[in-house]
């Protein structure tokens, strides 16, 4: 008999716990229906009050569909930080959904555009960027660069300047950031590949570049005479003063006119001295050359 009660006990128990789990899952449910009938019909605050009593009950077994829904609702309200950190999260547990995440960022980042939210467009770009750098848009892709160099991430800068090269609205700008970053790293020859490759682009105004490429010499030349290492200064110094008819080619011819003074190569010297003479209309510098010419003269 008691043998028997007991096992009367323990049916009733599990006819209660399946129930209770039963009611749970059912209001759960109908809970959710309620959600999303909410959010149709434009009520999103009415929806994320209700999902967040939801989510709470639930603790950490939310499915991927709830946090889909949260985001939406999120998106709505405009509340686009909590939408992104919810977005995190459904990739954390699911990589498959990369395709619903980007659509998401793309709702983002269109709504932070139509609002004229310029810079927050460009800091959800950089979470796509690191998502999927393809799905970037062109437009915005080297601010997104110039972003991640403002953070010292030259390593996600050069990446996306790489990708942004072979894109014809972009890829001028690419070079001049590219020979930017290896000259501050310290590779002058790569740095001056990347203005080299600038000029070869259909869309690159030849004069512009060269200009570009004339001051970046001239800068390389004076950090080697800073070294010390005056024969790689007049290689640098040589091509910058015929690469143009500026002002930078004229102070390039001075400072290899001036230097060859200072190593007894006057004839050599006068040949870059007229060469500011033939620049300069008028200057200090046109001064200082016609003062040099007419002392190694004498």
């Amino acid at each position: 008999m008691r043998i028997i009660f007991e096992k009367k006990n323990i049916i009733i128990c599990v006819v209660i716990l399946s129930s209770f789990f039963s009611c749970t899952q059912k209001n759960s449910e109908n809970g959710i229906d309620r959600v999303k009938r909410l959010y149709y019909n434009g009520r999103y605050d009415r929806a994320r009050l209700t999902l967040d009593s939801i989510l709470q009950e639930n603790g950490e077994n939310n499915s991927i569909d709830l946090l889909i829904l949260s985001t939406d609702i999120d998106i709505k309200l405009g509340l686009y930080q909590s939408a992104s950190n919810t977005l995190d999260t459904i990739l954390f547990y699911d990589s498959s959904l990369i395709d619903t995440v980007l659509v998401r960022y793309r709702q983002i980042i269109d709504k932070l555009s139509f609002e004229g939210r310029y810079s927050e467009e460009v800091i959800f770009s950089q979470k796509v960027f690191s998502i999927d750098l393809e799905s970037v848009e062109k437009n915005i892709l080297i601010d997104v660069v110039r972003k991640f160099l403002n953070q010292g991430d030259t390593v996600s800068a050069i990446k996306g300047l790489l990708y942004s090269y072979g894109k014809d609205n972009n890829a001028l700008n690419a070079c001049f950031i590219l020979s930017a970053i290896f000259r501050e790293k310290g590779n002058k020859e790569i740095s001056l590949e990347w203005i080299d490759s600038a000029l070869i682009l259909p869309e690159a105004n030849r004069v512009e570049v060269t200009l570009e490429k004339a001051r970046l010499l001239l800068e390389i030349a004076k950090e080697y005479l800073n070294e010390g290492k005056t024969h790689n200064a007049m290689t640098y110094l040589t091509e910058s003063s015929y690469l143009t008819n500026s002002t930078i080619s004229a102070e390039a011819s001075w400072l290899a006119g001036s230097l060859l003074v200072n190593y007894g190569k006057y004839y050599q010297a006068s040949i870059y001295l007229e060469r500011v003479l033939e620049l300069e209309r008028s200057s200090l510098l046109r001064d200082k050359a016609i003062n040099l010419l007419i002392r190694i003269q004498e």
